[in-house]
């Protein structure tokens, strides 16, 4: 069994991105858990540092619109969700934003 490091999003960004590079330099595997849409966002920028990504679709959502927020659909999907609660949002699956970020 290869070892790993497992983070979650109530750490700091400065030290998620510190453990990402000490894993990194010792090629140790990093599981990063998100805990929270607003404390997802704080993985984006150490993401080539990260093996693993636990997010739900909100927090994948936000880490994406983080990525790129000229195509940030998370607006359209609450604005979507609000005006018809019965329609789905015009979105595209969580599986394409997990490729596109990954």
């Amino acid at each position: 069994l290869q070892d790993f490091v497992i983070l979650e999003g109530n750490l700091p960004e400065s030290t998620i991105g510190e453990i990402c590079e000490i894993c990194k330099e010792n090629k140790v595997r990093v599981l990063y858990e998100p805990v929270s849409v607003a404390k997802s966002k704080r993985a984006v920028s150490h993401l080539a540092g990260i093996s693993y990504i636990t997010p739900n679709e909100m927090e994948l959502q936000a880490m994406y619109d983080s990525l790129f927020p000229e195509d940030s659909v998370l607006e359209r999907k609450v604005t979507a969700s609000v005006k018809d609660a019965d329609q789905p949002a015009d979105i595209k699956s969580c599986e394409e934003y997990s490729k596109k970020i990954l």
